[in-house]
């Protein structure tokens, strides 16, 4: 029998700029990454 050893799961994203993906570049150094979703009139934010 063999048993797997599972990691944490790990979010699906991409991060891009100017329609580069940059987010190969930007993995190896990402300790955390959380969006906040704001009202209609207000932008979300995205911090890293």
């Amino acid at each position: 029998m063999t048993v797997h050893a599972r990691s944490q799961p790990q979010a699906d994203y991409r991060i891009t700029l100017d329609g580069r993906d940059l987010s190969r570049q930007i993995a190896p150094k990402l300790i955390s990454l959380t969006l906040s979703e704001s009202r209609a009139e207000e932008s979300d934010t995205l911090d890293l």
